[in-house]
Parts: structure tokens; C-alpha cells; sequence
């Protein structure tokens, strides 16, 4: 049935450019089409809301109907890359931001994409190395209880502590730590950093208080998640109800 569908994918985009035009499969599901004659964003965006709307129709493969969608990146010889390298990163770009942008959705590379670009894979760098450093800390937001007035639980918040910015806020960098998987590793040591922790207070006196830590879905798919969770709660000595 994929195959099918992609079959039927590559005819609406044949149908919905002109004969000179150049339409290819990537793999997967990503094509490019190259326009020839192309003279102006009028025209290919008017090219692009054709393919879009081409794409929208549904397509039934037996007892199958499928509604395909498209995000399209946009970019333009010479300005937005001299070279074919240079053209298939920046529609690449491009396309990333249409599809951030929600389905069905085109949009133009400019200049402003490739630096945004460029710098979250300096970010993305810099956190893989972070990951692997352990250049984190926890800080922790307190639930009181306004009858006693006593603090009876915590939840833990993550922070990137960064040798040269500083302290740097998890809407930064958790989406990316998502999208990259990076997430899994950076859980583990929240939650095993969060249970020192808690028993450390314990240990010092402090009424025992309930710590909440957040997991990603990520995290929920790893198969071992329980059995991690064990493990981390026995190496730190830790009840499970704290």
C-alpha cells in the first residue's frame, strides 16, 4: 500500500508541473522538483499551491483512503545557493520551516533561515557535549501546603548550566534534546540526580517531601524504564513514595 501511495504521490506532482519540469524522489517520502523558466515567487508559489492542492485530494488504494499532504520548501538559483548542493539545503531548510508551520504549508528560504539553521547546529553540538559532560543542575519548585505553611513536595526543573553563557532555560534546549533523542540520556540523570537529592535532604534532617520528575515520551518508549527507575531508586536508597 506505501509503495502504491507514493506511486500515486509522484503522478499528481508529474501532473501538477509542466512538461519541462524535473520531478525526482529523494527517498522516503521526500521528492524535488525542479522548475525551469522560473522567473519570479509568483510563479512557483502559485506551482506550489497547485501541488499542495493536488496533494489534498484524497487517494483510495482498495479498502484504503489516504489524504496525502505536502510541506514545501521553496528556494532559487543563483541567490539561494550557486550549486546543487547548496540549492537542496536550502529548500531542505525551507522546507523545515514550512512543516513547523503545519500542514499543507509552503514557504521561501531566506537568509535569515540559514542562520537560524547554522545556529541550532552549533546548539545542537554544544548539547551533545553538554549531555555528555554533565553540565546540568536541577533547581527546584517548591508546593506548599497554605494551611502549615510547610513545603510537602518539589518538582525538579533542569537547567543547562553552560561554561561560557550561563545558566541556560530548558525552553532553549529541551525541544531540541526531544528531536534529537538526546532527551533519553539527559532524563536519566535528571532522575538520578533528583533522587541523590532527596535523599541527601532526608539524610540531613529535612522532612521527607515528594520530588516530582518529568519524563519525556521518549523516554516512556525505552522498554527498560521501569527497571531503571528501580535501579535508580535502590542505588540511592530511596522509597519509591518520595
Amino acid at each position: 500500500i506505501g509503495d502504491q501511495f507514493l506511486r500515486q504521490v509522484a503522478q499528481r506532482l508529474t501532473a501538477s508541473v509542466r512538461e519541462n519540469d524535473i520531478v525526482a524522489r529523494l527517498g522516503g517520502d521526500e521528492f524535488v522538483i525542479v522548475l525551469t523558466e522560473v522567473f519570479g515567487t509568483q510563479e512557483a508559489t502559485a506551482i506550489a499551491s497547485k501541488i499542495i492542492h493536488a496533494l489534498n485530494q484524497p487517494i483510495t488504494l482498495g479498502s484504503h483512503t489516504l489524504i496525502p499532504s505536502a510541506s514545501i520548501g521553496i528556494c532559487f538559483y543563483p541567490q539561494d545557493g550557486r550549486d546543487r548542493g547548496a540549492l537542496m539545503q536550502s529548500a531542505d531548510i525551507a522546507m523545515y520551516h514550512a512543516k513547523s508551520a503545519g500542514k499543507g504549508v509552503y514557504h521561501l528560504f531566506d537568509a535569515a533561515m540559514m542562520a537560524a539553521a547554522t545556529n541550532r547546529s552549533e546548539l545542537e553540538r554544544a548539547l551533545r557535549e553538554a549531555v555528555t559532560k554533565q553540565e546540568f543542575v536541577l533547581h527546584y519548585q517548591p508546593q506548599i501546603d497554605l494551611q502549615s505553611g510547610h513545603m510537602i513536595g518539589a518538582e525538579a526543573l533542569v537547567r543547562w548550566q553552560h561554561p561560557q553563557k550561563g545558566l541556560i532555560a530548558p525552553a532553549r534546549f529541551i525541544s531540541l534534546a526531544e528531536e534529537t533523542g538526546l532527551i533519553v540520556p539527559l532524563g536519566d540523570w535528571v532522575l538520578s540526580e533528583a533522587c541523590r537529592q532527596t535523599r541527601a535532604w532526608q539524610d540531613g534532617g529535612l522532612a521527607p517531601i515528594v520530588v516530582s520528575v518529568n519524563l519525556s515520551g521518549l523516554q516512556f518508549r525505552q522498554p527498560g524504564l521501569v527497571a531503571r527507575v528501580a535501579e535508580v531508586l535502590a542505588l540511592h536508597a530511596l522509597a519509591p513514595e518520595f
